[in-house]
């Protein structure tokens, strides 16, 4: 059967003016190329807003795990002297020795035992 055969007698069913006559291929292969087309484009574009979504979500991720950096570390400081400057008395006591023994000791409160100066 040939087109406008099939033409007519889908005409004469009723179904109006039919299907178009003469099927272009070089039409539909273009049509085919444009739709192809348009796809490949929204699939770049996907891809991309999708590797570009990761990279911001995995940046702002390690960020907000980071901890804080630490405060630079300060030299050692020697701990403050609790001395004066003019020597404090020490509460003494001095025991005397025989004659022909030695010379006076004398004895601190803390327990220490000096050998005091000549008088």
């Amino acid at each position: 059967m040939s087109d406008p055969e099939i033409h007519r007698l889908l005409a004469s069913t009723g179904a109006g003016q039919g299907p178009p006559l003469g099927i272009d291929a070089s039409g539909i292969i273009r049509r085919g190329h444009l739709v192809r087309r348009k796809r490949k484009r929204f699939a770049v574009l996907g891809s991309a807003v999708a590797t570009g979504g990761a990279v911001i979500t995995i940046a702002a991720l390690l960020a907000a795990g980071r901890p804080p950096e630490p405060l630079p570390v300060q030299p050692a400081v020697p701990a403050p002297m609790m001395t004066s400057s003019v020597p404090r008395p020490l509460a003494t006591t001095e025991h005397e020795s025989p004659p022909n023994g030695p010379s006076p000791v004398t004895s601190t409160a803390v327990g220490t035992t000096t050998v005091p100066q000549t008088r």
